[in-house]
């Protein structure tokens, strides 16, 4: 197995595993209805979950072939999670240090909400 091959197989299984942990409740033994829900609307569901997997696998290939690597990419995720929850943290102590909202702050720099 190719290097790129293992590794659209990895990113493969992480998804699957993921998928199917999720999503058992879409699992009915020989119920019609649970929740709501009709066998068809199930199978109609399963089968649009399978085509956007489908379309993710594709994309993992061609990002792959473009030269990135899943794993870098989990890393750099990662990061710029613990980067916004630092800046988050640091927002909220300039906040309480001056006395006002975080919102009244970023109106203070002239920053957007979104920002």
């Amino acid at each position: 197995m190719t290097s790129d091959a293992k590794v659209i197989s990895e990113v493969t299984t992480k998804f699957l595993t993921s998928y199917t942990a999720d999503n058992k409740q879409l699992q009915s033994p020989g119920l019609s209805r649970q929740n709501g829900f009709r066998e068809s609307s199930a199978q109609t569901a399963t089968l649009e979950l399978n085509r956007k997997l489908d379309k993710l696998g594709e994309e993992v290939k061609a990002l792959v072939a473009d030269g990135y690597n899943p794993e870098e990419l989990d890393r750099h995720i990662s990061l710029l999670h613990e980067y916004n929850d630092i800046k988050d943290v640091g927002q909220l102590l300039l906040a309480v240090i001056r006395g006002v909202s975080t919102k009244d702050l970023y109106a203070e720099f002239r920053l957007e909400l979104n920002d």
